[in-house]
C-alpha cells in the first residue's frame, strides 16, 4: 500500500469534477429568459419605429441632419399653378381672411400647425394638406440678406398688406447665387393666385393684434429677375419670425 503524503494529493483543473467531467454551471432561470425575450422584442420594436420616426419627422433637426448625411433626402421641387403639389392644392387666403380664421388661434396651436407646414415643404408636400397661400398686394417695410442662421439663404422681404394692414407678410426669396436687391421700402409686392404659389410656412401673433406670415413662393420665380431657385439644404433650427429672429 502507498504511503500516503499530506499536501500531495492532486486537484481537478478549475470547472472540473475530480472525476474529469465538467462541472455544470447554474441553469438560467425563467427570469432570465423573460427579460432576455423582453430585451429582444424592444429592440425589434425600436427597430422598426425609429426609422419610421425619422422618416415622418424631418423638420426636427436630428432626424434632418440624420436623413441629409443618409443622402435620404428629396431635393425640393419647383412646382407651377398648373401643377401644384399632387393631392395638397391648398386654399387661397387673402390677407383679411387669412387673419380671420388665425388671429383667434392660441400660440400652442399656431406651433403645431407650423410644424407641420414645414415638415410638409420639405416633403414637397407629399403627405398631408397644406395650410394654404396667400394672395393680395402688399407695401415693402424694409428687407434683409438671409444667410447660414435662417431656413435658407436669400432675401426676405416685410411687407404690410395693403387691403388690412394687421397682416404682416415675410415673403422670403431663395437664393444661392450671388445677387442685388431690386427692392426697396415702399415697393409694392404683387402675389397672384395664378402664378406664385406663395405657401403658409409660418404664422405668428405680433404686438397691436397683428399677425405675421411668412411664406415662400413654390414656383420660385421673381418679377425682378433674381436668381430664385429651391434651397438645396435647409436650416431646421432656424428662428421664426425672420425679422424677429434677426432683431
Amino acid at each position: 500500500m502507498g504511503e500516503y503524503i499530506r499536501g500531495t494529493r492532486s486537484r481537478a483543473p478549475y470547472g472540473y469534477s475530480r472525476e474529469g467531467t465538467p462541472n455544470a454551471g447554474p441553469a438560467a432561470g425563467p427570469l432570465a429568459w423573460l427579460l432576455i425575450i423582453v430585451f429582444l422584442s424592444a429592440m425589434a420594436i425600436f427597430s422598426w419605429l425609429f426609422p419610421a420616426y425619422v422618416f415622418r419627422n424631418p423638420h426636427i433637426p436630428f432626424n434632418y441632419s440624420l436623413l441629409q448625411q443618409l443622402g435620404k433626402l428629396e431635393e425640393l421641387k419647383a412646382f407651377t399653378a398648373t401643377d401644384p403639389p399632387a393631392g395638397s392644392r391648398g386654399k387661397f387666403y387673402t390677407a383679411s381672411e387669412l387673419y380671420n380664421d388665425e388671429s383667434g388661434r392660441p400660440d400652442d396651436q399656431l406651433a403645431v400647425l407650423n410644424d407641420l407646414q414645414k415638415r410638409l415643404y420639405i416633403q414637397n408636400y407629399a403627405d398631408g394638406e397644406n395650410r394654404g397661400y396667400i394672395m393680395g398686394d402688399f407695401e415693402v417695410v424694409r428687407t434683409r440678406l438671409l444667410g447660414s442662421d435662417d431656413f435658407f439663404p436669400g432675401l426676405a422681404l416685410e411687407a404690410r398688406s395693403k387691403q388690412f394692414p394687421n397682416v404682416i407678410l415675410e415673403y422670403l426669396i431663395p437664393m444661392d447665387a450671388a445677387f442685388e436687391n431690386p427692392y426697396k421700402p415702399g415697393d409694392t409686392l404683387k402675389l397672384f393666385k395664378a402664378g406664385d404659389l406663395a405657401t403658409i410656412l409660418h404664422l405668428a401673433h405680433l404686438t397691436q393684434d397683428r399677425l405675421c406670415v411668412t411664406a415662400v413662393s413654390l414656383t420660385y420665380v421673381d418679377r425682378s429677375d433674381l436668381p430664385v431657385a429651391p434651397p438645396k439644404a435647409l436650416n431646421v433650427s432656424a428662428k421664426w419670425p425672420v425679422f424677429a429672429a434677426a432683431e
